[in-house]
């Protein structure tokens, strides 16, 4: 079971820590992943992009049954849906359990779109 943890609806210390979070996850990520990133943000650029509230949605995925954050999730104003995860959480079967709560959550949308980079075979045999 996961969670799914709104990243725009907590505060301090949670909000700095999901930034934290967010912020090692984006360093994770390999360029043929990455859609806007050439080059990691410093960490302030980072933290005032989380806090602008670039999406309509934004997560955290916390595994239920260990209480470990996994990754994240977002959901565009296009209705368009991105995931990603810590490296070592990848293939583990979370992709699938998130879109599955992601769309529970936003039942009221017609139609999703992903947001992939085109680069990133993986994820778009995913979707």
């Amino acid at each position: 079971m996961i969670a799914l943890i709104s990243v725009y609806g907590t505060s301090s210390p949670e909000r700095e820590m999901y930034e934290d979070f967010l912020f090692n996850l984006l360093k994770e990520r390999k360029a043929y992943q990455s859609i806007s990133h050439k080059i990691v943000p410093p960490f302030e650029d980072h933290a005032s992009y989380v806090r602008s509230k670039p999406y309509l949605d934004w997560y955290i995925v916390q595994d239920l049954n260990t209480k470990q954050i996994v990754g994240s999730t977002y959901l565009t104003h296009q209705y368009e849906i991105g995931i990603f995860f810590l490296e070592k959480y990848t293939f583990m079967g979370y992709g699938s359990k998130v879109l599955d709560v992601l769309m529970e959550h936003h039942e009221i949308i017609p139609e999703f779109k992903a947001n992939i980079s085109p680069n990133n075979s993986q994820s778009l045999c995913f979707f």
